[in-house]
């Protein structure tokens, strides 16, 4: 696939109710004049307003908002003109991507840059920009932010409360169109609708030593060679990944088989840890290839979450 034959992966539509890991809700709107993002949870500065999280309540957040993103104390938006604030609690491995916590406030280490979408994984946070950069900030003990960082956490490991550009190597191709978080790894799409794995994740072959300066993105290779990836989305200790075919393959990132697969998260059985293999039936039927290709439609965004 050249570069200019690139499709543009779907990006997710807003304006429904996503459920967080601590029992509350979080929900955005895209398109026309948009509210700050609809916010329910337990009670804390993480959900951007004062009160009880028990009843959902606008967040103070800004007058324009049109993506959101939750991690684990934590939450992310972007506003109308592509600028992102952040707002949650003991900020202590640089998840807001700025000095402080609590309160809104702007994610100044963007500036310049129109973000036109925003992840969070569990205490890290990744931005792609409108010209195709993947910016990462937060906690990298597993390299999740696919860059050298320097400052040392308590909890061990390195981050990064300033947002910087995770370069690659993307395949040649630098420009990224889409990112997903786990808990401790960050999924991409480049321009070549190429998937690659930053961080905790051995689908992409063997991991850096814990430790090490750099963990670099590694592509992911095998049955998704010459494949177009269009989705994707991570979970705790999985990921799954949508052709534009309307195949799904899924992998587990842990090392020992014992773990692979315990409640069925894959979809498929799991003969090897870290095998990348074909959920069998995708979207399009059940004897494990698409029956009409061409009907096979890329389907909306899902976020297993962390």
């Amino acid at each position: 696939m050249g570069e200019g034959d690139h499709r543009e992966a779907k990006e997710d539509g807003m304006g429904e109710l996503r459920r967080l890991h601590n029992g509350g809700y979080v929900m955005g709107a895209r398109g026309g004049k948009r509210d700050v993002a609809l916010c329910r949870g337990s009670e804390g500065a993480h959900l951007g307003r004062a009160g009880s999280g028990n009843v959902p309540a606008l967040c103070e957040v800004q007058d324009e908002t049109v993506a959101v993103a939750a991690g684990a104390n934590f939450s992310l938006a972007i506003g109308g003109k592509g600028e992102v604030y952040s707002f949650g609690l003991a900020n202590l491995v640089g998840q807001l991507g700025r000095q402080g916590d609590g309160a809104s406030g702007l994610v100044d280490g963007l500036a310049g840059f129109e973000v036109k979408m925003v992840r969070a994984g569990k205490f890290h946070a990744a931005a792609v920009t409108k010209d195709g950069a993947l910016m990462t900030w937060g906690y990298n003990k597993y390299g999740q932010l696919g860059r050298e960082v320097s400052a040392s956490a308590s909890e061990g490991g390195t981050f990064d409360a300033m947002p910087g550009r995770s370069w690659g190597p993307w395949g040649g191709n630098p420009i990224v169109v889409s990112v997903a978080c786990g808990a401790y790894s960050t999924l991409a799409i480049n321009v070549l609708n190429e998937l690659f794995t930053i961080g905790f994740d051995r689908c992409g072959g063997e991991m850096p030593a814990e430790g090490a300066p750099l963990h670099p993105a590694r592509r992911v290779r095998g049955v998704l060679e010459g494949r177009a990836i269009g989705q994707m989305a991570i979970g705790h200790n999985h990921w799954l990944a949508v052709t534009f075919e309307g195949e799904i393959f899924s992998c587990d990132m842990r090392k020992t088989k014992g773990e692979v697969n315990e409640h069925g998260e894959l979809g498929r059985v799991a003969t090897a840890a870290n095998e990348v293999a074909h959920v069998a039936g995708g979207l399009c039927n059940n004897d494990g290839a698409p029956s009409d290709k061409q009907n096979c439609e890329l389907p909306a965004y899902h976020g297993c979450d962390y």
